[in-house]
């Protein structure tokens, strides 16, 4: 998903127009693809693994953006945090299994689709 939202538009020869503006810098689909890479290496770096999850507790600017597509593109779940809500409910919501074994998400070939509780296709019901 990481590589279409941002590769193609470089591979497309899009690499020089503006993809973010902030507090006075832009940033090229160039620039955003280099720092989404040179994250993905670092969370890979790190010790992340594919399908873990990896919690972003950041603000709203660019290096928020970076992280999440870099964790995206080497495979690991962004989960985004709200930086004012408390700890413990940021952990809660990334690591924690919902209860009760309500919905969840499966893979079926290369495609996820989403279930209920009874295995049916949300998209079905």
């Amino acid at each position: 998903m990481a590589a279409h939202l941002v590769d193609r538009h470089v591979e497309e020869g899009r690499g020089q127009r503006p993809v973010i503006r902030c507090q006075g810098k832009t940033w090229t689909y160039a620039d955003l693809l280099a720092q989404v890479n040179r994250t993905a290496n670092a969370l890979t770096d790190l010790g992340l693994q594919m399908e873990q999850r990896c919690l972003l507790l950041l603000p709203d600017c660019p290096d928020f953006h970076f992280s999440f597509l870099g964790a995206m593109k080497m495979g690991a779940v962004p989960v985004p945090a709200n930086r004012l809500a408390p700890l413990a409910c940021c952990l809660r919501k990334a690591f924690c299994r919902p209860r009760g074994g309500g919905g969840g998400h499966t893979r079926q070939g290369k495609r996820a689709r989403r279930v209920g509780r009874r295995g049916r296709s949300l998209r079905d019901s």
